[in-house]
Order: C-alpha cells, then structure tokens, then sequence
C-alpha cells in the first residue's frame, strides 16, 4: 500500500521513553562558540575552532583538546582516524593514526599512507598512495593493498576494484570477505556500492538496481536514481508519464511511500532513527518525517540524519541540534 498522508505528528508522543544523556543547554553554548560542528558518533561530536580540531561530548564540554590536524574522520566503533604533518629539519612528513574517545593515541601508523578510513566490523581501509588494503585495530595489514579502490566493511562483505591499472575502465568489481577472499564477482556493472539490510546499489547502463549476497540482481537496474538501503527502505526514482517520480522502494521492489506534489527528498539519507528528511517546497524548508510520511519536525534551512537522538539543523542562519522531543538549542 503506497502511503501520502502528511498529517501531524505531535511533538510529546514521539520518543517519550527516550533516556535524555545530554544538555541541549550546553551544546547551544558548543553551537555558538565552535566554528564547524558535527553530528554525534559514539557519543563524540567533531568540532573546529581557529582552524583547529576537537570532539566534544553531548554535553557540549570539550573532551578531545583542539590540534592542527592535517584530516580527523568521525569516530567509529570507539576510534577516529586522524593525519598530522609532522616537520622534521624542515620538510613535512605526512603521519597517521587513530585515536580512542578520550583523545589517546591508540594505533600509530608506521608506514606512510595517502588515506586512512572508519573502522567498519573491526577493518579500515588504507591506501598507500598506490593501492587499497584494509588494516585491524592492532594497525597491522590484514588484506594487503592490491586494490584499485576499496569501501568499507558492511554487513560483512567490502566492495572492492580488482583492476590492474589505475584508471582502468573495464569495471572488474567484486565483494570481498573479512579474510580477503572474493564472496562475489561483477564484470557488468558500472558501479557497485556496499550492502545494507542485505542488499547492495548497482548500475548498469539502462539504470540502477539492486543485488542480494550471491550476486543475484534482485531488483532490476531500472531506476534512473537510487539511494542505499537504510531501515528497510530505499530511496528510488523512477519515470512516470508525468515525469520523474520518487518513492520509497522495500527489499521486494515494491512501492511502500510516494512522494506527494509538495515534497521533495533529500538523497542520500535514507531513514535514520524511524526519521527521513524531505524538502517542503511551500515553504522551502526541511522538515522531518516519519515511516507514514507524518510530519515530526519543520522547518529548517538545512537539516542532516538524525544521529544517538540528536540531529544538527539550521535555523535562522545558525546551526545547533535538536532532539526527537521537538526540543532544540535555539531555544537557549
């Protein structure tokens, strides 16, 4: 049953048994004194301020001190990748690690890498300028750098280029393992991206589509635009006689919620704590719905997922979080 109603959805029966574990209070003095904030992972926000790089916790108290960090990433199952440029007898050497939510060094990388990824299911991917691998949390190479590219680990497979040359166009992709070994091989396609909810984004010349774990395309590349898995939902778009219409698809291909004339999505975010964001074209703003397409929150200038029960919004020029009570720090 293909779902448009937009009622509303009142603020104080979302979420009631939600424990709070964090002061908007605080955070709204974070939003107003960082220059860049971030969304929440593993209870860490990254912040910037004078061009420098720290974490704060949800309480808005800065527990990762601000450094001159060339790259941070975002923490990820307790670790966050970062890069500093180390000079020594005046050249600069580029250095890499990975810090734990209290801000120590917990593995130092040795050997000089171009990129550093999340972990993902115990594995992050490495590039040594040349070639992809993935290292574990000791820092050691497990899979060894012999691909052109490679994704991180999701739902236990990694999408990788089996290549041979750099920019070669011959599309030789396949999933991997967590041992290395090769689960899937794909020749036909022209991009292939990683699993969620047991399904993976391909696409071939007539569109895109989808593949389960044996490689079998089980939802055909047909779709002019689609989004990953997330909740059990996928974005897609499709061309109807009145033109291009988008719609939310299940793991069977069948149509589950349709946008109406007055809404507009916004790719890549997908549904995240039963919530997806949609543009209101009445009032060109982003507000949140729910799984039956009720409105939970409006409107905000620009709005990301929501992230352990917070979501960064902009309002009035201004970013800061709010909370699925409807609560915000713009009202600090």
């Amino acid at each position: 049953m293909i779902l448009c109603v937009m009622a509303m959805y009142a603020y104080n029966n979302f979420a009631q048994s939600d424990s709070v574990d964090y002061s908007l209070e605080g955070l709204a003095q974070a939003c107003a004194y960082y220059d860049e904030i971030s969304s929440f992972h593993d209870g860490r926000s990254k912040v910037k301020k004078d061009g420098k790089w720290g974490f704060i916790n949800k309480k808005g108290e800065l527990v990762i001190p601000c450094k001159d960090y060339w790259s941070i990433g975002e923490f990820s199952e307790g670790l966050a990748s970062v890069q500093w440029i180390e000079e020594i007898e005046g050249n600069g050497s580029k250095n890499s690690g990975y810090i734990d939510i209290n801000g120590n060094m917990v593995i130092e990388l040795n050997t000089k890498y171009d990129q550093i990824g999340d972990f993902h299911e115990g594995l992050a991917s490495i590039s040594d300028y040349e070639k992809s691998g993935f290292i574990n949390k000791k820092g050691q190479i497990v899979i060894s750098c012999k691909y052109n590219s490679a994704n991180n680990f999701s739902d236990g497979l990694a999408a990788v280029n089996l290549s041979s040359k750099m920019f070669d166009e011959s599309h030789n992709y396949a999933y991997i393992d967590t041992k290395g070994n090769v689960v899937i091989s794909l020749k036909n396609y022209g991009e292939i991206n990683d699993f969620h909810n047991g399904l993976a984004r391909v696409s071939k010349e007539q569109g895109y589509g989808y593949i389960d774990k044996s490689g079998r395309e089980v939802i055909p590349c047909t779709y002019l635009d689609a989004d990953d898995f997330s909740e059990g939902l996928a974005l897609v778009e499709s061309m109807m006689d009145e033109g291009p219409c988008n719609y939310y698809i299940n793991n069977h291909g069948n149509k589950v919620l349709k946008f109406t004339d007055d809404l507009s999505p916004k790719r890549k975010e997908g549904f995240h704590e039963g919530l997806t964001i949609v543009k209101v074209k009445q009032y060109d703003g982003y507000s949140y719905v729910n799984k039956s397409f009720n409105y939970v929150f409006y409107y905000f200038e620009e709005a990301r997922s929501f992230s352990e029960g917070l979501a960064l919004v902009k309002k009035d020029g201004k970013w800061g979080f709010i909370d699925k009570r409807g609560k915000s720090t713009f009202d600090y």
